[in-house]
């Protein structure tokens, strides 16, 4: 029997009011909405992304992950702004293309006026601390790949899916072609994520000794 309940009754009310003590009711329960599992379409997801779900496609434990699909099928995430402080981002990859993050307060584009008086001229995309210009374009790599972990488009049928589809990837470039850079530029970097809108950085480096001043920019 599927019994329709009316509009602002509890479920648990109902439920109650079904089973009366004593009567012979097998059992009641909710008429639960189900959905299709949420799995990305992307191609290299199912075999290369076993830190998302680890069928032990590749030799390695099954289940040895970050349960990805367990949490797609509540939430692809938001558009919430990650500060990726690295080698920069190729803002024209076609996976990470529609996710880059957009300085809208530089109202007029490019045109050599620091339209939000935050100190950075058309930071449209974030800003190169290395050449102290706007373009953190990645001439490395790095830091595009962990772009891509973060924030690939999800269920595009081309390459990776990111942790979170639709994260805002903001570019905050500190490290050089080569990969190295120093503790001022990443501090830098680090204060000029939480004044813009950052909620969240992404930190793959390390090295060099104990940083007070990199602390108190955290902090």
């Amino acid at each position: 029997m599927l019994a329709e309940l009316p509009e602002g009754a509890l479920v648990e009310d109902a439920l109650l009011a079904l089973v009366p003590a004593g009567e012979a009711v097998e059992y009641a329960q909710p008429d639960w909405a189900l959905q299709a599992d949420r799995t990305p379409n992307d191609p290299y997801y199912a075999y290369y992304l076993y830190g998302m779900n680890n069928t032990g496609q590749s030799g390695g434990i099954a289940d040895a992950d970050i349960d990805a699909p367990e949490a797609w099928n509540l939430t692809t995430g938001t558009n919430v702004v990650v500060g990726v402080i690295d080698t920069g981002i190729d803002w024209n990859h076609p996976d990470l293309s529609a996710n880059i993050w957009t300085n809208a307060a530089e109202v007029s584009g490019v045109t050599g006026v620091d339209d939000d008086a935050n100190g950075y001229v058309d930071d449209l995309r974030g800003w190169d601390f290395v050449n102290n210009d706007n373009n953190p374009f990645d001439d490395n790599g790095h830091g595009t790949h962990v772009s891509g972990t973060i924030a690939a488009v999800g269920n595009n049928s081309r390459g990776v899916v990111g942790v979170c589809w639709s994260a805002r990837l903001m570019g905050l470039k500190f490290l050089s072609a080569s990969g190295s850079g120093y503790d001022s530029d990443a501090i830098r970097a680090i204060r000029y994520a939480t004044r813009n809108g950052a909620r969240v950085t992404n930190n793959s480096w390390g090295g060099g000794g104990s940083s007070q001043a990199e602390y108190d920019a955290i902090a």
